[in-house]
């Protein structure tokens, strides 16, 4: 945030520039940020279950699974017993989005409040990255405070094994969920394509 701040002052004129520096002067503006930011909780999931780098890199290299769900509005809304703020895809930006929120907030008449300042920094801050990670295809579910939170039998429908997940492993999965909550869930495969893609079939 600090270097966005920087590289927006950078952009502007001088007038622009004395606006932004008096954004940073808002009371203990950094140490908020670090607060707020750092006191979320993020749950992160991809609309996509056959992209190799995924595999690969949060798979154990293919040796993992991948846990498919329909989640229920209670996960997914800001109405809910968890503290659960709200569910959206990822925004992919070519450049720091928060250079541009900074250059916005300059040019209005008046530095704002914190108050009307942290929901755009939320909003921006957990919601987009860099183009470079536009194959995550991700999807965030933002929580109010960090922590675990429970679903439902009914909200897994689906367990995808990797293309290099031991058999032992996969049946010590379909052992744990082998009692009658987990009847409908789909047990499925990662398989290749070719040489460059993958597919998901039916687990043998």
């Amino acid at each position: 945030l600090r270097a966005a701040i920087a590289r927006a002052k950078q952009l502007q004129n001088n007038e622009l520039q004395e606006r932004l520096t008096r954004l940073t002067r808002i009371d203990h503006v950094y140490e908020k940020m670090d607060h707020h930011l750092s006191s979320l909780g993020v749950f992160s999931l991809s609309r996509t279950a056959t992209h190799v780098i995924l595999w690969s890199h949060y798979a154990h290299n293919h040796t993992g699974f991948c846990a498919g769900f329909q989640f229920t509005e209670e996960r997914t809304t800001h109405q809910n017993p968890y503290r659960i703020i709200g569910a959206n895809d990822v925004f992919y930006h070519a450049s720091n989005p928060f250079v541009e929120l900074f250059e916005g907030i300059a040019s209005s008449n008046n530095v704002p409040p914190w108050e009307d300042v942290w929901p755009m920094l939320l909003i921006v801050g957990m919601g987009v990255k860099a183009n470079a990670w536009s194959y995550e295809e991700e999807v965030r579910i933002i929580r109010d405070e960090p922590g675990t939170v429970p679903f439902g039998p009914n909200e897994l429908v689906e367990i995808v094994f990797g293309l290099n997940m031991p058999m032992q492993s996969r049946n010590a999965l379909r052992r744990v969920l082998a009692g009658s909550d987990w009847t409908h869930v789909k047990f499925r495969e990662v398989a290749r394509l070719d040489e460059f893609s993958l597919q998901i079939r039916e687990a043998t």
